[in-house]
């Protein structure tokens, strides 16, 4: 479980440079994971309204086990101030059988939450939860020094394919100089973000932000409640 305040350096990159950087560091590879990522709002909008989102994360990983999380986060503005992100985050794991209850039932997200979720979200308490957007990212880590770059291969729900490089770290000016410097030996051209995935998300149209994964899941809900 983790409840702290994360500190993460987050690096845009294009295709080629991405493609790049995972070849330059294949030998530092940690894991691989495939991560299916869905975010909630409240019927009422309240909730993305707020300053806080939550998610639940299917992640099948290479050389570890297949984990599942769920996430609250709280920050005032999804704006990144010279690549480096500060927010409130809660999270922890779950088991299979909790995530699918969320999927199936995601109006109860609340009630089918974990508690310290609950806490953090207990202003919804009493409205229904609806699903916001999904997305699939390839995440490939790599060891960089002390840090681990988690190099993400995201793919949004309408199809277009954006690459970041992050790092959790409470020493950001390092791990973004260690970054940086490692992508300048390479020789590759990257850019600090100005903002998290979750401005890109919400910049999708309405109509576009179930993938088809989500779309299936949701007729598969609707069925089983005929």
């Amino acid at each position: 479980m983790s409840d702290s305040i994360e500190v993460e350096v987050t690096i845009d990159v294009e295709k080629d440079a991405y493609e790049t950087f995972c070849q330059e560091m294949n030998s530092f590879l940690v894991d691989i994971y495939d991560q299916w990522n869905v975010f909630f709002n409240t019927v009422d909008n309240s909730l993305l309204n707020s300053a806080k989102r939550c998610r639940v994360r299917s992640i099948n990983a290479q050389n570890s086990p297949n984990k599942y999380t769920i996430t609250a986060k709280t920050s005032k503005s999804d704006a990144i101030e010279g690549a480096v992100a500060v927010r409130r985050e809660i999270e922890t794991h779950i088991s299979k059988e909790q995530f699918d209850s969320i999927i199936c039932q995601p109006q109860n997200y609340y009630k089918l939450a974990p508690s310290i979720i609950q806490q953090e979200l207990n202003e919804f308490a009493e409205i229904p939860f609806k699903f916001l957007i999904d997305f699939r990212s390839i995440r490939r880590i790599f060891k960089l020094g002390e840090f681990l770059v988690e190099s993400d291969e995201c793919e949004l729900p309408n199809g277009v394919v954006f690459y970041q490089l992050e790092v959790e770290s409470n020493k950001p000016d390092e791990a973004k100089a260690a970054l940086e410097q490692k992508l300048n030996e390479i020789g590759v051209k990257f850019t600090p973000a100005k903002y998290g995935k979750f401005t890109r998300l919400l910049g999708i149209p309405e109509g576009e932000r179930y993938s088809p994964r989500l779309q299936k899941q949701i007729e598969d809900n609707k069925n089983q409640n005929l």
